[in-house]
């Protein structure tokens, strides 16, 4: 398991936090709930982005309920996502009429109920949390902050249709709703929003870090006190700023490190013979050095050909 120790907790993000603190205020002022379409590549840092908003962005009145992964199955029920909503937000004391009809659902669910009543019973649920939700905003004047991760796993399927439709019945809501960029033309996510009832939305890319935010992400390591600063700034400039590759190097240079440091706790001092003025050394031979060696050519090798690829945009982002 990685040394957690070795990597900071989290890069401020200041100007994507400033834009969801803006619509967050838009939403309070007139209760419209509104959405944010948050794309980034793999690695880019929305994760952890959305992960520390309630730590960032402490705002009166303002609940954040996620980031709910939408890649998990459980979530794909109307009914599992109700239910979640409802606790987080206020533990189901203002969905006291929803709760009621879930009590009720083992009854419904009785082998001698057809399915048509099953089905019907769910949709007054369903109805019942939105009135719920609606009483919610109104009494209790905090402003819900719905994050969903990882939205990829199920564009262009019904799951996002039924989650966009159910989006859209909540008031005075933010929706953050994350995944990586799509290939089409236009995003199904965004063809849903547009589609009446219509949604307000905002679409953002989350970038890599400046060159500046790269050399405080590298500084914030216990690794890096060890390397020079010109170092730094190389490592800085072969990762482009982007946060996966950038926690890959203090990886890189923690294994070189620890490699070094095993190797020299080994090494055995030969007594020096002939003409030779230095001293010669011997290695024990065994699995774990050779699981380490090997370990540590596949690092080099991997920064070799990062350097290599990365050589001339490195060089762009290097003016920045």
């Amino acid at each position: 398991m990685a040394d957690m120790s070795l990597f900071p907790a989290y890069t401020p993000r200041q100007d994507e936090e400033e834009r969801i603190q803006s619509m967050i205020e838009r939403v309070q002022q007139d209760g419209t709930s509104r959405a944010l379409l948050l794309y980034g590549e793999g690695g880019v840092g929305k994760s952890y982005l959305l992960r520390y908003l309630s730590d960032r962005l402490m705002l009166d009145n303002v609940i954040y309920v996620g980031p709910i992964d939408v890649d998990d199955a459980e979530y794909w029920s109307t009914t599992n996502l109700n239910h979640f909503v409802a606790e987080k937000l206020s533990q189901g004391q203002y969905f006291k009429n929803y709760k009621a009809f879930l009590v009720k659902m083992p009854e419904v669910e009785h082998e001698k109920m057809g399915h048509e009543t099953v089905l019907a019973h769910m949709r007054k649920a369903n109805r019942a949390f939105v009135i719920d939700y609606q009483n919610f905003i109104q009494h209790s004047r905090q402003t819900p902050v719905l994050i969903f991760d990882t939205v990829e796993a199920i564009r262009g399927t019904d799951t996002l249709t039924r989650l966009l439709l159910w989006v859209k019945k909540l008031p005075g809501t933010l929706f953050i709703i994350a995944g990586r960029p799509v290939d089409e033309t236009v995003d199904p996510v965004v063809r849903e929003l547009d589609e009446h009832p219509r949604l307000v939305y905002e679409e953002y890319v989350l970038r890599e870090f400046s060159r500046t935010e790269s050399m405080a992400y590298l500084k914030a390591s216990s690794v890096m006190q060890k390397i020079e600063e010109d170092e730094q700034q190389r490592l800085a400039l072969m990762s482009k700023g982007h946060p996966l590759w950038l926690a890959l190097s203090i990886s890189i240079c923690d294994n070189m490190a620890s490699l070094r440091k095993w190797i020299s706790s080994r090494l055995i001092p030969v007594r020096p013979c002939g003409r030779i003025k230095t001293a010669l050394y011997t290695m024990p031979i065994c699995g774990g050095w050779w699981f380490l060696t090997g370990k540590a050519i596949f690092c080099m090798r991997l920064s070799s050909a990062w350097g290599l690829c990365g050589a001339e945009s490195a060089r762009d982002y290097g003016s920045r």
